[in-house]
C-alpha cells in the first residue's frame, strides 16, 4: 500500500537562503512549524502519515476544521523510525538540504529524497531572477497595454542606485528570503540603511531584485503542479498580504474567483496569462522540478493608460505549497460559499482560522 509521509517546514524558505544542511531555524519559524503542522491533515489521504512535535495537540487542532479528516496517522519524529518501511512517498512543503540531511538522519532510503543536482535545481529556480526573466517572457509574449511590471536582477550597489533613480518609489528584494522579510521599500535616492541592507544581500547572495513601486488593488496568484511530463494548472488563489507577509485567503469557486478578478482585469486576459505561464513553466520545469508551485500576481491602479487597472502577471514564482494550494484544497473539501482563510497568531500561538 501506498503511504504517503507528509511535512510542514515552513522554514523551507530561509532555508533555501543559507543553503547549508545545518540551517537553524529562528525561534518564530519553530513556534510557526509546531502550531501548523497539522496543516497537510487539510489534503492527505486515508492512512498518510504526518509528521508532528504533539500529536495530541494536532488531533484537536483536525477536530476543529470544518470537515471530516481522512483516517490519517499523526507522528512524531523520533517514532517515524519505526514506520520506515510503510512509506513510500514524502512530500515536504519544500525541498531543500537541510529537509533531505534530517530525513537522512532518521533513516529513509535515498530513493526516496532529491538527488543534489536536483536540490541544486530546486534553488536556482526558486531565485528571484527567474521571476525577473519570467516577467520578461509573459510581457513579450502576449503584448498587452493592461498587462505591465519591471523587474531587475542586479550584481552591484552603483546600477542598483542607478535603477532606483529612474522611479519615485521601489522593492528591493533579495534572491531567496522568506515572506516579508527579504524586502526593503525604497525612495529614488536608497537611505544609508537600505544600501547597507543591499550591499550584505549582494555579498551572500550574489544579486538583488529592484522592483518600482505598484499602487496595489489585489493580491492573487495562479497555482499549479508540475509532474515529469507536464505542468498542470490547478486554480485561482485571491489573496491578502501586508508588506509581503501573507495574512489570508478567499475559499470559493473558481467561478466566483474569475467573477471577483474580472471586475479589474479582463477575464480573456486572464486565461491568457494562465496559458502562456503553462508554456513557460512547462519549459523551466522540464526534468528540473517536479511539485506544486504558484504564481503570485498583482492588480495595480494605472496612471499611465486609459484602463484603471493594470496585471503585473509575475510577482513571485515559489517553487513549494503555498497558502493558495492549501486555501484551494479547502475549497474541494468545503461547499465554498465566500469564506475566508486566515494565519492568526494570539501572542503565544499561531492558528488557522475559516470564517464567513
Amino acid at each position: 500500500m501506498m503511504m504517503k509521509l507528509h511535512i510542514f517546514n515552513p522554514e523551507h524558505d530561509m532555508a533555501l537562503a543559507q543553503n547549508s544542511e545545518n540551517y537553524t531555524p529562528t525561534k518564530a519559524a519553530l513556534q510557526i512549524k509546531s502550531d501548523l503542522s497539522y496543516i497537510p491533515s487539510i489534503w492527505a489521504k486515508e492512512g498518510d502519515f504526518i509528521m508532528v512535535d504533539d500529536v495530541v495537540k494536532a488531533e484537536n487542532l483536525c477536530k476543529k476544521l470544518p470537515f471530516k479528516v481522512e483516517n490519517i496517522n499523526f507522528i512524531t519524529r523520533s517514532e517515524i523510525q519505526n514506520c520506515l518501511d510503510s512509506i513510500t512517498e514524502i512530500s515536504p512543503w519544500g525541498w531543500d538540504k537541510t529537509i533531505v540531511k534530517q530525513l537522512k538522519q532518521i533513516g529513509f532510503r535515498a530513493d526516496l529524497l532529491p538527488s543534489t543536482s536536483m536540490l541544486k535545481d530546486i534553488r536556482r529556480l526558486s531565485n528571484r531572477k527567474i521571476a525577473v526573466k519570467s516577467l520578461f517572457y509573459i510581457k513579450k509574449a502576449i503584448e498587452n497595454e493592461s498587462i505591465i511590471g519591471s523587474s531587475y536582477y542586479l550584481s552591484n550597489l552603483e546600477d542598483l542606485k542607478k535603477i532606483a533613480q529612474q522611479y519615485d518609489k521601489g522593492v528591493i528584494k533579495s534572491p531567496w528570503s522568506s515572506s516579508g522579510r527579504g524586502l526593503r521599500f525604497v525612495d529614488s535616492e536608497i537611505s544609508k540603511v537600505h544600501l547597507n541592507w543591499a550591499r550584505n544581500v549582494i555579498n551572500q547572495q550574489e544579486g538583488i531584485v529592484y522592483e518600482p513601486y505598484y499602487d496595489k488593488i489585489q493580491d492573487f496568484a495562479m497555482e499549479f503542479c508540475a509532474f515529469p511530463d507536464r505542468v498542470v494548472y490547478e486554480g485561482l488563489s485571491v489573496f491578502s498580504s501586508n508588506h509581503g507577509v501573507y495574512s489570508g485567503s478567499i475559499i470559493e469557486s473558481e467561478t466566483e474567483k474569475l467573477r471577483l478578478l474580472s471586475k479589474y482585469i479582463d477575464s480573456k486576459l486572464l486565461e491568457k496569462v494562465q496559458a502562456t505561464l503553462l508554456w513557460h513553466l512547462s519549459n523551466i520545469c522540464a526534468h528540473q522540478y517536479i511539485g506544486p508551485l504558484g504564481v503570485d500576481m498583482m492588480i495595480v491602479a494605472n496612471k499611465t493608460s486609459p484602463q484603471s487597472y493594470a496585471l503585473q502577471p509575475v510577482v513571485e514564482i515559489n517553487f513549494r505549497n503555498t497558502m493558495g494550494h492549501v486555501a484551494l484544497r479547502l475549497s474541494n473539501k468545503m461547499q465554498p460559499t465566500n469564506k475566508l482563510m486566515q494565519l492568526a497568531f494570539d501572542g503565544s500561538h499561531h492558528s488557522v482560522i475559516i470564517s464567513d
